[in-house]
């Protein structure tokens, strides 16, 4: 027995009656047995958390090595992507000063007739802002008949197609023509 638990039984047999003295010798044996199996149950079991516990730290090592990776790549691919912004950036102001810079007004659109980029020359001759023509479909401005569609049948031929569109500013309609080129790795045109 230890701290009033039994952990285990003993049997002892004798031949003799056993005297008083020894008795109570057995019943001290009996404690310090008692106090040996329970102080070994417990360094077993400290043991076993220390096993778990060393376990944990090297999971836990593992897992803060493997989100430092992951931070390094991301900071890595966050400072590419920055990187390529800027250069995205930087060609995007060269191109625009590229469109700005030529006598002909020029617009592109995409294959919904979407207007997507315009140089100052079309907002000069069209009397219409940037801001609102970005906002528009090329089928707004056109005149005679065409249509987006007419702007789907070249991206099919190596010609050109010959349009007059009609701005708020003026009476007579502007001529102008049409071509597809690729814009942004995508099929587009370029209308001058």
């Amino acid at each position: 027995m230890h701290n009033d638990v039994a952990l285990g039984v003993i049997e002892l047999a004798s031949l003799k009656p056993i005297e008083g003295y020894r008795r109570e010798f057995l019943a001290e044996l009996g404690k310090i047995i008692g106090a040996a199996l329970d102080s070994a149950q417990v360094n077993e079991n400290t043991k076993k958390l220390l096993t778990d516990s060393q376990m944990m730290t090297e999971q836990m090592r593992a897992q803060e090595e493997e989100m430092r990776q992951n931070m390094e790549e991301m900071q890595a691919t966050q400072e590419e992507m920055q990187r390529r912004s800027k250069t995205f950036e930087s060609s995007n102001k060269e191109m625009q000063s590229l469109l700005d810079s030529t006598g002909e007004g020029i617009l592109t659109v995409d294959q919904k007739g979407q207007i997507k980029r315009v140089n100052k020359r079309i907002c000069l001759l069209s009397g219409i802002a940037e801001a609102k023509l970005l906002t528009m479909n090329i089928s707004e401005l056109m005149s005679g008949g065409k249509t987006v569609g007419d702007f789907m049948d070249i991206a099919f031929d190596d010609d050109y197609l010959d349009m007059e569109m009609r701005f708020e500013k003026g009476v007579t309609p502007i001529r102008l023509r049409v071509t597809m080129q690729q814009i942004d790795d995508k099929p587009g045109y370029i209308v001058f």
